[in-house]
């Protein structure tokens, strides 16, 4: 049997001028091509899967999510904020949205269809790639802090008190689901078939194997009950968490079994991505460093 041990490598840099602490999110569509916002309009790219990058700030706000499909580039944050590109970052177009509404989450299913998610139940849609956007009917009045579709009628939601939610009709309606024992926050959802994963406050963590049809609660023994930020399931077998502390925890056999990353730098992570099993990347939102494997 063979172990794969995946470790985690520094990278550092600093600005050349000041924009904030650090990072909320990191995204790559390609493994090569990265993006990492942050605090105070940071936004870090590079085009060498993390080895170097360039500073190039968008605005003062922080900003909180970030996605790019082919030559589109969607940034979104606080006060409303949003940046959309059509040529591939080289240059954006400022929109403010949602009436100034903290702005935490995009997900996009297809080049022209996506969605952006924030505080107090705030959700658009839009089907022109971001040219322009509708508001949706609240699904909740707790904050969504992520999105995730599967296709453009399929998706998810999660959200303060335990907010779980599916849709079927690309976000027109939104059928609640539940996880037995779990009220906290929920920070995070992945979905890899039928295999879901939420993640969220005091180290609270959940798997479903029937695609939200019954779920287990996973117990990462975190003495300290730490945030659990992020999932990402690169793979229905594979799963990485990050959190507070600066733990990365890998699973290979689907949440079962689990075992804590080698990572240099012991900071609150804020938020991990995978373009997939062995190119990733996890930043944290008080410093300007980004990891990579």
């Amino acid at each position: 049997m063979r172990t794969t041990v995946h470790t985690f490598l520094l990278v550092v840099f600093v600005a050349a001028t000041s924009f904030g602490k650090g990072f909320q999110r990191v995204y790559s569509q390609d493994g090569n091509d990265v993006w990492a916002v942050g605090d105070s309009g940071n936004v870090f790219r590079s085009f060498d899967g993390g080895v170097t990058w360039g500073t190039y700030p968008l605005g003062n706000v922080m900003l909180r999510a970030v996605v790019a499909r082919n030559s589109f580039v969607w940034i979104a944050g606080d006060g409303g904020a949003c940046y959309r590109s059509t040529n591939n970052g080289e240059s954006f177009a400022p929109q403010t949205l949602a009436f100034g509404a903290t702005l935490r989450t995009i997900a996009f299913a297809s080049d022209s269809t996506g969605w952006i998610a924030g505080n107090s139940g705030t959700l658009l849609k839009t089907t022109d790639a971001g040219a322009s956007w509708t508001t949706l009917p609240a699904p909740t009045t707790h904050h969504i802090y992520a999105l995730r579709f599967t296709s453009v009628s399929s998706g998810w939601l999660v959200g303060g008190g335990g907010t779980i939610m599916q849709t079927t009709s690309g976000g027109s309606m939104w059928i609640p689901n539940s996880i037995p024992g779990l009220a906290k926050d929920l920070h995070s959802i992945d979905v890899n078939g039928n295999m879901v994963y939420v993640v969220g406050a005091e180290a609270n963590a959940a798997r479903s194997t029937t695609g939200g049809a019954s779920w287990a609660k996973l117990d990462f023994k975190i003495d300290s009950k730490a945030d659990i930020n992020d999932v990402v399931a690169p793979s229905a077998s594979m799963a990485y968490v990050c959190g507070g502390g600066g733990f990365i925890n890998f699973s290979s056999d689907a949440g079962n079994t689990r075992a804590y990353q080698q990572n240099p730098m012991q900071g609150y992570l804020s938020d991990i991505f995978f373009f997939n099993g062995n190119n990733g990347w996890a930043v944290a939102n008080n410093n300007k460093a980004i990891l990579r494997t």
